[in-house]
């Protein structure tokens, strides 16, 4: 069976705990549903789980109105 690909859209990844708490209270001001990853020393903001790559990329347009930079990272299942 062929491996899955989740797709999520990343909108930062701080080594300050606190840093990634007031972008994470600025999505969800915003009506995103974020959630905070630890990876390593980073703490990374994440919204979404997608398994069609255009639903991220329709999210990463949804966050770029409200001025959030992000990129859409990969996950293989």
């Amino acid at each position: 069976m062929a491996n899955m690909v989740i797709y999520k859209v990343q909108v930062g990844a701080y080594l300050l705990k606190a840093n990634a708490n007031n972008v994470l209270k600025k999505l969800k001001k915003k009506g995103f549903n974020p959630i905070l990853v630890k990876s390593g020393k980073l703490y990374k903001v994440q919204v979404g789980a997608y398994s069609k790559i255009e639903n991220a990329q329709n999210i990463q347009k949804k966050l770029k109105n409200f001025g959030f930079k992000s990129i859409i990272v990969e996950y293989t299942s």
